[in-house]
């Protein structure tokens, strides 16, 4: 195992969680003909799943609230739902519950 090897291996990488923000601006990206009032209904059903738990915890509210998902995971959910962003919205409910 060379040097490089080591490194990464001992190496622990976070991927942060996104944001409603991030939410939008992905659906967005990936639906072109997407309104604004598509993403932000896509983004308020992936957050609604953690509202609750982040408002009763002790983040500061000057900190944006994130979802439970990161956006590998959403993008992962996109990209099975690329045909249209209704598709997108018709499922996302089914799958914020079973990745619970």
């Amino acid at each position: 195992m060379n040097n490089h090897e080591k490194f990464l291996k001992d190496k622990r990488f976070r991927f942060p969680l996104a944001t409603e923000n991030q939410i939008k601006e992905m659906f967005q990206n990936f639906y072109k003909e997407a309104s604004l009032e598509q993403a932000q209904q896509f983004a308020k059903l992936v957050m609604t799943s953690n509202v609750q738990e982040q408002s009763d915890s002790t983040k500061k509210d000057s900190e944006p609230l994130e979802s439970k998902f990161s956006m590998a995971q959403l993008q992962g959910f996109l990209l099975d739902h690329k045909p249209s962003p209704q598709d997108a919205l018709g499922h996302i409910h089914d799958w914020v519950q079973q990745q619970q």
